[in-house]
């Protein structure tokens, strides 16, 4: 059949804006588009006391080739890890404008009871909490070095109810330990109270 197809990046305007193609039985159609940034991008510098580390912008591993990163403006969460490490503070939310360098330093320190938390979903946009406070990584995305101890975690996106809403777990020295909750879309929900005159009748 005829479809008319379009395609959305945040960001970034689509050239053409939509294009129509025919599927047949058997074959492949193909649709090809243009993006281009229209997004106004800021400047952050990164400063740490260890290379060979994993950065992260808004929860996500950004691809880094430098000490300097550009990104879209607006607020961001900036985040480091490097595996063995604990990264002094965790995360960075930052306000990033088209006219300045944002600078950010991280410190990353040797511990020996350090283990490992990944986090997995079906929503890779949640953000994980530890013990109610953000770690600035998503679900899916890493694997987070945190001290010995026990904690609550949480996975939280706006719109989202999760399943379980908490887990609690005892992190180990030297131990990776995997968590899974499932996000399904919040509902509105009321109460219906059905009267009738014979009691007992099936609904």
């Amino acid at each position: 059949g005829n479809y008319f197809i379009s395609v959305y990046k945040e960001g970034y305007a689509s050239w053409p804006p939509m294009r129509r193609i025919n599927v047949e039985a058997g074959k492949t159609a193909v649709a090809s588009f243009t993006l281009k940034n229209t997004a106004k991008m800021g400047k952050v510098q990164i400063e740490t006391n260890l290379p060979d580390y994993q950065l992260f912008v808004d929860g996500i591993p950004f691809a880094k080739t430098a000490s300097q990163i550009e990104v879209p403006i607006g607020y961001r969460v900036i985040t480091a890890i490097k595996d063995g490490y604990l990264t002094r503070p965790n995360h960075h939310r930052i306000l990033i404008n088209d006219d300045q360098v944002v600078r950010l330093q991280f410190q990353f320190e040797r511990q020996k009871d350090i283990g490992y938390l990944q986090v997995s979903s079906n929503r890779s946009s949640a953000y994980i909490y530890l013990d109610d406070h953000l770690t600035g990584i998503k679900a899916n995305s890493a694997v987070i070095p945190i001290k010995e101890g026990i904690y609550k975690v949480r996975l939280r996106e706006n719109g989202f109810q999760s399943s379980p809403s908490e887990e609690l777990f005892q992190v180990h020295p030297g131990e990776k330990h995997e968590l899974l909750f499932n996000l399904q879309p919040e509902s509105d929900q009321d109460t219906i109270q059905l009267i009738t005159r014979k009691p007992g009748a099936s609904i």
